[in-house]
């Protein structure tokens, strides 16, 4: 909406007798995102419940902060593992420039094990294939769903035999979470955020307001140097929601998606939050907590997959 404003408005400083359709129109709020973070433990969990194929495809994300899509439809013309490169073409949906990912040490033999998997008959030129073909989006997102729901099941029972309590987790983990961890660990790991911002691709031109931003390049080996101090331990499992107004019920509370549980705030000192519906069959998994908050801005929820009472 800005953007066309913005437009409309240059349009009729250069003369241009064309009508502003936007004058009047109240700005659209943006909606508000949760973040995630998962530990290394818990990570690990999820991540031993994976097929070997695609628990390597999970690493490159949580090692590499790429999308799903770029890992899926990775081409070998794209990856060097001398180099530790990859090189995405500015074609790769929601990319607006060629786009270039440092691959972490922990990466290199992994990624070696996938291409000696390949037959010498296979034709296509991805790198991530089940029987020779393609690995498909359903196929990541199937295998995801059932590791998370087994790491939840073996972290209950676990929690059971311990005579600790195992909260009631029904907030969705999903594998696009794995971009959100990543980005707290580089900012954690003291990642520059010019180098972390062009590691996940998104735009330079957005990253300041300063106009020496334009000017200060980020090269390849400053990528390699800033993947290079990529860490991963940095804090609990965490899933973070906002609290929106529910014009409806006048609470305060988020819908976390159709079919989704709703967080609704009740009355009293603590804020508590209760989570309530459950999602339909054919949704994600669900893994949030209830809890409590008395800021009445955000909430934050422990995975708990891990044993929360260690320091």
């Amino acid at each position: 909406m800005r953007t066309l404003r913005k437009v409309f408005q240059a349009l009729e400083d250069l003369k241009f007798e064309i009508p502003n359709p936007t004058l009047g129109l109240k700005p659209l709020k943006e909606r508000k995102k949760r973040s995630v973070y998962l530990s290394p433990d818990d990570y690990a969990l999820i991540r031993q419940e994976l097929p070997p194929l695609i628990g390597i495809l999970a690493d490159v994300a949580y090692f590499s902060g790429a999308r799903q899509g770029e890992i899926r439809k990775l081409k070998l013309s794209q990856l060097s593992l001398r180099e530790r490169l990859i090189r995405l073409e500015e074609s790769v949906p929601k990319e607006t420039a060629d786009k270039v990912i440092p691959i972490h040490k922990e990466l290199v033999p992994k990624l070696k094990w996938v291409l000696a998997q390949r037959k010498p008959a296979v034709t296509t030129d991805r790198v991530f294939l089940l029987e020779g073909k393609p690995i498909s989006k359903e196929q990541i997102r199937s295998a995801w769903i059932k590791a998370v729901e087994k790491a939840l099941t073996e972290a209950r029972e676990k929690a059971a035999q311990e005579a600790r309590e195992m909260p009631d987790f029904r907030q969705p983990i999903r594998f696009h979470d794995l971009r959100h961890v990543w980005k707290r660990n580089s900012r954690k790991s003291g990642i520059h955020e010019r180098v972390s911002k062009a590691i996940m691709g998104h735009s330079l031109e957005r990253v300041g307001s300063d106009m020496g931003d334009h000017y200060d390049a980020v090269y390849e080996e400053d990528l390699l140097e800033g993947i290079d101090q990529f860490t991963i331990h940095h804090g609990p499992t965490r899933i973070r929601l906002p609290i929106e107004k529910n014009r409806k019920h006048g609470d305060e509370g988020v819908s976390t998606g159709a079919g989704l549980p709703k967080v609704v705030r009740r009355k009293g000192k603590k804020a508590r939050l209760e989570v309530s519906a459950q999602c339909h069959k054919d949704e994600d998994p669900v893994v949030a907590a209830t809890g409590s908050d008395e800021s009445g801005t955000k909430v934050v929820h422990s995975l708990g997959l891990e044993d929360s009472s260690k320091p």
